[in-house]
This record gives structure tokens, sequence and C-alpha cells, in this order.
């Protein structure tokens, strides 16, 4: 038995960071040397961590103050190897709380639905930082996961033919064999409805953030839920943004993912640009109130030019296009229905609006 009072600084540094004599640390603490080796020996089994997985909440205070710790408490050899941020887990649509009774644990899932829905909704729930839900209809529609695990045992059948032949038969309840059935069909790539779906992926994320700061409590009080949805879709960019996007088209390097060094020049220098910024932003009076003259504004082509590298690093050549590869006012439309049932709405609409750019609509939440 090691007491609290025996811990002191010197049993800590050797512990820790394999600082002093264990024989001189045993004497001064009255820790038996072979347990103070113990000790050692289990810090290091455990240091430096191979992985941490914590809530992405923690990004911005707790991970990055161990970070600091570590650094400053051991070698560079113990610091943590890696950090994984993970997202919360919703069931339909909703966080979890005791407050609501929704809690829903693995055992009860696979009790209700079993394992092989189970993994098939959570597979569909989401794999990023972002909010995941799991949606209980998806667990519930069994015809899609037997469809789901039926394709999946057809794609196996050549590598592991026998438990394909049996979850063929006796779990799926098929005639024949699985290893002379038809292989699934795969049609032809649809690549704008691919890229539509990771448009929507992405666009779900962004409502589900707009849609957390709009329900936030305010000065301790709980907000009224939203009721109603309104997406403001922007279907083509303004004849100035036109412009820009044309002027830099040439001057993005695909393999770096970065502009000429000129292209600020370039914005700065192109007539036709000036010309179609002045005529979508008319000049103000050169006095102020009092005579003051106002103070000079950046060019509205710099600022976007701003605005669309963080784009372009993340997406290449493709922000650049002047118009999406798919209709983006009739994909909303489309998903509206996703839409009122993530947030539980009465109403869901989507408008066109000249404000804005394509492929980044706004959506306003109201009651």
């Amino acid at each position: 038995m090691v007491e609290s009072e025996q811990m002191s600084d010197a049993v800590f540094s050797f512990v820790l960071r394999n600082e002093g004599d264990a024989d001189a640390v045993a004497a001064a603490s009255g820790i038996a040397a072979e347990h103070l080796q113990q000790l050692r020996r289990e810090f290091t089994y455990w240091y430096p961590w191979n992985l941490r997985t914590s809530g992405r909440d923690l990004a911005y205070n707790h991970l990055p103050f161990s970070l600091f710790h570590h650094a400053a408490f051991f070698p560079p050899e113990q610091w943590p190897l890696s950090i994984q941020c993970c997202a919360f887990l919703e069931v339909d649509g909703d966080k979890m709380s005791k407050s609501k009774g929704n809690f829903l644990t693995v055992a009860q899932s696979l009790a209700r639905f079993s394992s092989s829905s189970t993994r098939l909704t959570l597979a569909d729930a989401g794999d990023s930082i972002d909010v995941a839900n799991f949606d209980q209809s998806v667990a519930a529609n069994r015809a899609l996961v037997l469809e789901s695990i039926a394709r999946q045992v057809l794609l196996l059948a050549p590598i592991v033919p026998h438990v394909a032949e049996h979850v063929w038969r006796r779990v799926l309840g098929r005639d024949g064999f699985a290893s002379t059935a038809r292989m699934p069909l795969a049609g032809d790539v649809d690549t704008p409805l691919l890229l539509a779906a990771d448009y929507f992926d992405a666009q779900l994320a962004n409502a589900r953030s707009i849609y957390g700061t709009a329900t936030k409590p305010r000065k301790g009080k709980p907000v009224p839920p939203p009721t109603a949805l309104v997406v403001r879709v922007c279907t083509a960019y303004a004849p100035w943004q036109a412009r820009v996007l044309e002027l830099l088209t040439p001057l993005y390097d695909d393999a770096t993912k970065q502009f000429a060094d000129g292209a600020v020049a370039t914005l700065q220098a192109d007539e036709p640009l000036r010309a179609l910024i002045a005529d979508a932003f008319p000049p103000a009076a050169a006095g102020g109130a009092g005579g003051k003259k106002k103070k000079k504004q950046k060019s509205p082509a710099l600022i976007f030019f701003g605005a669309l590298r963080p784009l372009v690093a993340e997406a290449g050549r493709a922000a650049l296009a002047l118009t999406l590869p798919f209709d983006e006012t009739d994909t909303l439309r489309r998903v509206a229905p996703v839409l009122q049932r993530e947030f539980k709405l009465a109403n869901v609409s989507v408008e066109t609006s000249e404000d804005g750019q394509p492929g980044r609509p706004s959506f306003i939440f109201s009651s």
C-alpha cells in the first residue's frame, strides 16, 4: 500500500520522467524500490498513447491544453501520437437526453432491430465530425436491410463462398446458391447525382449548425424550436462575380491548387471588371456628413477573391465553375422532406434569390 503522503515530487519525477535513482527515491519516500519500478513500468506501458478519441467540443479547450501539458511535463518520445475528434449521435434528429427519455443503447438497438440493421443505420448516420443521426425508420426498414445484405453476400461469394452460402440460404432464405445467382448490375456512373449527394451532405451539416445556433438558450432561457425553414438559393453569379471567375480560371494551377502570383494585379487592371463593379456598386457622394470624406473601401473583386481561396483549396477547379453540374434548386426541393423530418418542422420551402452565390444557400429558421 502506498500512502498519499509518500507521493513526493521525487516519486513523481521518477515514475513519470525516469529521473533519479530507484533506491535513493525508495529510501527517501518509504516506498519499496520494486513498487517504484512497477509504477514506472505501468506508466511506460500506457505512454505515449496511440490514439485518444474525444468529442469535437473539446477541440478548442481541453485537447489543446492536454497537448500543452504533455509537452511541458514529458519528453517528446512520450507525447501523444494521435487524437481523433468525433461528433455526437442523435436519434431521429434529437439529442439523446435524460429529460427526453430517448436514449438508445447498443444493446437496445440490437434487441429491437438486429445487429445488421444497427450496422447499416450507423453507416448511414454519417462519418464526419458533423452530428450523426441514427434514423430508426432506416433501422426498421427490413426490406432495405435484407437487400443490402444480399448484395454484399453476392460480392463476397467468390472470396468466402461457404459463409456466403450459409447467409444466402439460412439467413436470407433465398433459393438456389449465391455462387450461381446473378451478380448486382451497376449502371453508368451518374456523376452529377453523386455531386448532388455530396452537396446535400455538406448543406445538411450547415443547416444543423445554423439550427443549433437558432435554438441555443438565450440568457439561460430556452428558445422555442423553429417550426418553418426557408432555403434561399442563388442560381447565378452576379455579372461582376462571373467576370472574376473568368479571369481567375486560367490563372489556377491544378497541381498546387494555387493561383498565379499576378492574380490580384489581373483583377485590379481589368477594365471590363471595373465597369461591372461600378454598375453594381454606384459610387456614393464624395463628401459625407460635415464634409468628411468616406474611408476608401476594398474592391468587391478582391473581397470575393479572398472568399474563393479556401473554397478552391478544398474543392479545386470545380469551385471556379460558373454553374453547378446539377440543378441546385431542384435538389433542395427534392430533399425538403428530409430537412422537415430532420428538424421536426411544419413547413420547408425553397426560394430563389439574386443575392448570394451558387452552391451556398441560406437557411432561415423561424417559429
